[in-house]
């Protein structure tokens, strides 16, 4: 469905209230006041809920349409880095090879191991050490000193110990 725009005149505190919710979800204000009147519609009118429902497909469809794409540059970036990286490595000895061989299905079936586990542990490095501050938007401390905790859902780390067991689980390469 094409989108259009629609301005409406709404409660200072329900202005403050769809942004605060826009800003922790990380979400547009429109797709949050969208939700809120599929939702009335779909609860007022069941004809009317037939389109809200529509609508909702669409904005799934596009969220995936983005994710694909993400993934397709991720992918891309991680290929060239790879083919980048083999051709800087300098020519293995044909007496040697047999030895590297090994040692690098050795190490790749341990990163593959570290790998499975993380993510089976519903971890992953990515979330533990490089992107926590992006998952869980960290308040400052509260006057009893103690941290925010992440949101449910969320498996961003506690605190330094997750980076500490991260770096002992992977292999080094």
């Amino acid at each position: 469905m094409r989108r259009k725009p629609l301005s409406v005149t709404v409660p200072e505190a329900i202005l403050e209230g769809v942004r605060r919710t826009s800003d922790i979800q990380g979400r547009k204000v429109s797709d949050i006041v969208e939700d809120a009147l599929s939702l009335y519609l779909r609860h007022t009118d069941p004809e009317l809920g037939h389109g809200a429902v529509l609508s909702s497909l669409d904005r799934i469809h596009m969220r995936l349409t983005r994710v694909e794409r993400a993934q397709e540059a991720h992918f891309e970036l991680t290929a060239h880095a790879a083919r980048f990286s083999m051709g800087l490595a300098p020519e293995i000895p044909e007496y040697d090879e047999p030895a590297l061989r090994s040692r690098g299905a050795r190490r790749l079936s341990e990163v593959m191991t570290a790998i499975i586990t993380r993510l089976s542990g519903g971890r992953s490095l990515w979330r533990s050490t490089l992107a926590p501050e992006l998952l869980v938007p960290r308040p400052a401390s509260s006057p009893g000193g103690s941290q925010a905790q992440p949101a449910p859902g969320n498996s961003a780390p506690q605190g330094a110990g997750d980076r500490t067991e991260a770096r002992e689980q992977a292999p080094s390469v």
